[in-house]
């Protein structure tokens, strides 16, 4: 729900243009994931707690992103500003791991390697590449195209797990990707008609 968000705060926030079309876009992006989440079945294990944690996840991860995106078009270095993102979360997360009872001892060789993995490749590689980009886009399109990750991961699944889809989750998967696609034709046209009249003002 964070790309809805950010398309109500980011005009008033960062003077960002959202048009029809984007919103358009944007709903069919989230119904398409409606589609693949609710397309693998109902889980017994849904609560309030959990929606109400996913609420305020919503909000923190917008947030975040109005923050990096102030940052980066201030001139704030991406890898700096990553760095120093991770110095804070080390400090604070690792903390309240041990405190809630987390036993890092228990991991194997096998989970290192994975976990460093994870970090190296999500954390540094796409969260760095996520956080550069935010210079050169508007937050609304970079958060929008984050919503091909279920899609992404749905497939991923499927070939290394033999995980099954649906035919509603591939249906709603083939929203996604065709609204992001709309999405980023539409960034890359407004681009174009940036530079063209900046040309033109030459």
């Amino acid at each position: 729900m964070a790309p809805l968000l950010l398309m109500i705060v980011a005009p008033r926030l960062l003077n960002e243009t959202v048009t029809r079309v984007q919103v358009l876009l944007g709903l069919m992006a989230l119904l398409g994931i409606g589609a693949v989440i609710f397309g693998a079945g109902s889980s017994n294990g849904a609560t309030f707690y959990g929606d109400a944690l996913a609420g305020v996840g919503t909000i923190t991860w917008a947030t975040y992103l109005i923050f990096t995106k102030k940052m980066r078009t201030a001139g704030v270095n991406s890898w700096a500003f990553l760095g120093g993102n991770y110095a804070w979360s080390a400090m604070l997360c690792i903390p309240w791991g041990m405190f809630v009872g987390i036993r890092f001892g228990d991991l194997d060789g096998r989970d290192l390697v994975l976990l460093g993995s994870m970090v190296v490749v999500q954390g540094i590689g796409a969260h760095g590449l996520h956080t550069w980009a935010l210079k050169h886009i508007d937050v609304t399109i970079a958060s929008m195209l984050t919503l091909g990750c279920p899609v992404i991961s749905t497939i991923g699944a499927y070939f290394l797990y033999n995980e099954s889809i649906t035919v509603m989750q591939f249906a709603g998967g083939i929203g996604v990707l065709v609204s992001l696609g709309g999405v980023t034709n539409l960034a890359q046209r407004r681009q174009r008609l940036g530079r063209e009249t900046a040309l033109a003002a030459l």
